[in-house]
C-alpha cells in the first residue's frame, strides 16, 4: 500500500514510487498527492514547487499526517 492523500489513482501512485526509486533527484511542478507518494519513495533530494500558498500548506499538513 502506498501512502497517500488526494486524488491519484493507485496505478499512477505505482508508477510515481517507481520513478522516485529511480532517480537521486526530483524536480516537480505543482503539489499534492504526487509530492507525498515522490517524498516517501525519493532516494535523495526531492523538490516541489507550486505558486498556491494554499495548496503548499495542505501539502507540508499531509505530509505530517502521513508521517513523510
Amino acid at each position: 500500500m502506498i501512502p497517500y492523500i488526494g486524488d491519484v489513482s493507485k496505478n499512477d501512485a505505482i508508477l510515481l514510487a517507481e520513478f522516485a526509486k529511480s532517480y537521486n533527484t526530483i524536480l516537480e511542478f505543482g503539489c499534492g498527492a504526487s509530492t507525498q507518494i515522490l517524498a516517501n519513495y525519493a532516494r535523495g533530494l526531492m523538490i516541489s514547487i507550486d505558486t498556491n500558498i494554499s495548496w503548499i500548506d495542505k501539502t507540508k499538513e499531509n505530509l505530517k499526517l502521513l508521517g513523510i
